[in-house]
């Protein structure tokens, strides 16, 4: 008996601990968010970048806004896509199955590297694709 009570001693006990709140989160403000969506859908004219649909579109951050906040209201550091290419299977944000198509692909890499000078190429190819659609 004197054994089980010299080695209770060591044994410790688990205790649950409190998730804590990120104060991240809490730094973005919403409005400006939707402000910032809003002008990145209109340079895109409401088209997804991706496959060209113009439904349920969203403005998507290449570079994370939780890791990067100082450039969570950039309009270059945003891309158009509808709801499918965004978060739907074969989308940006679904890590279970393959991209969809190359762009998403590159997108995919973008957001999960943290690649700031890849998302400076892409705002490069939107501009070259706005250029051509205002020549015609």
């Amino acid at each position: 008996m004197k054994r089980y009570i010299k080695l209770k001693r060591f044994v410790k006990k688990k205790t649950k601990r409190k998730k804590r709140k990120s104060n991240k989160k809490n730094i973005l403000n919403q409005s400006k968010l939707s402000k910032w969506s809003k002008s990145v859908r209109e340079r895109d004219f409401f088209k997804c970048f991706s496959c060209g649909k113009g439904k349920t579109l969203h403005g998507h951050h290449m570079v994370s806004k939780y890791y990067f906040p100082q450039y969570a209201y950039h309009v270059n550091n945003g891309i158009t896509l509808c709801k499918r290419c965004h978060l739907g299977k074969g989308g940006v944000h679904c890590k279970k199955s393959p991209p969809k198509n190359s762009v998403i692909k590159k997108l995919r890499y973008i957001y999960y590297t943290h690649n700031i000078n890849e998302s400076k190429k892409i705002g490069n190819l939107q501009k070259k694709i706005f250029k051509e659609f205002y020549s015609q």
